[in-house]
């Protein structure tokens, strides 16, 4: 029967709910946000299955990459609707053509960040950029597993744990399965990401008008270019017109949810001390952000995104790409995040008491920006309020 002693002992990849052929796991929401799994000792037959397919109690060995890459892809439309140089979308179109299928983060409906399966281009634009809320993984291990089984080719992309939890659900080797991992600062609470977009769509409605319906969210809008990337959400509002506006648009030094991510205050238990980091989630391909291009590879560096590749296995680079072999070391040296854990604040669990209170502005700002500003933003908020009583 798996066991959480601390919340840290969980990634929730759901590994271990995905595997119990009697239904004795579901995945339930703490007070965070986070999903841990809850066990029915009813049901529960004491098998081990669960134990065995979690990553974190069966962590891998960490490894080097064969081939260290700077890569873009060749077509600029599709890298500027990236958040870095491309890439997946070319593996991803590669794996369609062969009749194969694609997993990967898209938004739902609700703007909640989860896993699903394409079958055709036209669907590609879901899966695309960059989404800093941890997805629900629903049944796509299962999903996955029986396309395999069936001999169809399969490309599963994910975060280090959601591949470290793949590759231990399936307990063997797939020749027919390519699993592509992301180079994770950590992953940030979706009961945080929730919070934010209800405040921020709240801010942006009208007195007594209705709320603006959210045609895109893009985490790394690459408008003003890849190195100074924005947090943009086009909607229409209906109080005044059709046409898509966009109601907010920040650079991430500005943007509040950015700022709660990249300073670490809502970042899950474990990824302060990641279990797949360093090549351990067992992943085919790595991709990331090469932000040292300008200075380790300046031919492929034009401000419009740059792909960093690892090549961890007998993997060569695809058509569609124009690429430079770097070294290793470079690719830590700019993008630290593939080796290192995020650093724990010591106020994590103050902000999270905040969150409840004050919501997430409040309990971001606290942490963000001096007691100085703070009161100028309060004064400035209050004599809004009284002017448009």
């Amino acid at each position: 029967m798996i066991t959480i002693n601390t919340p840290q002992d969980c990634c929730g990849c759901t590994a271990c709910a995905s595997i119990c052929a009697h239904k004795a796991i579901t995945m339930q929401a703490d007070k965070e946000g986070f999903n841990y799994p809850l066990v029915d000792a009813d049901k529960c037959t004491n098998c081990g299955l669960c134990e065995k397919a979690c990553p974190v109690i069966n962590q891998r060995e960490a490894r080097a990459p064969q081939r260290t890459l700077a890569a873009i892809n060749n077509d600029e439309a599709t890298r500027l609707a990236s958040s870095s140089g491309g890439l997946f979308t070319i593996l991803a179109q590669q794996t369609l053509n062969e009749g194969g299928v694609v997993f990967g983060a898209a938004f739902n409906k609700e703007w909640e960040v989860e896993h699903i399966a394409i079958e055709s281009p036209d669907e590609f634009p879901r899966l695309q950029g960059s989404k800093y809320s941890q997805s629900n993984m629903g049944n796509s291990y299962n999903e996955a597993k029986t396309h395999l089984k069936a001999g169809r080719k399969v490309l599963f992309s994910g975060t280090p744990c959601q591949i470290a939890g793949l590759k231990r659900f399936l307990g063997r080797e797939y020749e027919n399965l390519t699993a592509i991992d992301i180079v994770c600062h950590g992953v940030p609470s979706p009961l945080v990401w929730k919070m934010y977009l209800a405040e921020t769509i709240k801010s942006a409605t009208p007195n007594n008008g209705e709320k603006p319906h959210i045609h895109s969210i893009n985490f790394r809008d690459k408008k003003a270019g890849w190195s100074n990337y924005r947090f943009s959400i086009q909607a229409t509002n209906p109080d005044y017109d059709e046409e898509k506006t966009e109601i907010l648009s920040e650079t991430r030094d500005k943007n509040t949810f950015m700022q709660c991510f990249l300073r670490n205050l809502c970042l899950r238990p474990s990824c302060h001390a990641c279990p797949a980091r360093s090549g351990k989630s067992g992943s085919d391909i790595t991709l990331g952000d090469l932000w040292g291009a300008s200075e380790v590879c300046p031919t492929l560096h034009d401000d419009k995104g740059t792909s960093l590749m690892l090549l961890w296995n007998n993997h060569t680079p695809t058509g569609g790409i124009t690429y430079k072999d770097i070294e290793y070391s470079q690719a830590v040296k700019y993008n630290p995040s593939i080796e290192k854990n995020a650093a724990l604040r010591p106020k994590r669990a103050r902000f999270f008491r905040n969150l409840h209170k004050k919501g997430v502005y409040e309990a971001t700002t606290a942490y963000t920006i001096g007691w100085k500003k703070r009161v100028s933003n309060a004064i400035t908020s209050f004599i809004k309020k009284m002017l448009f009583r």
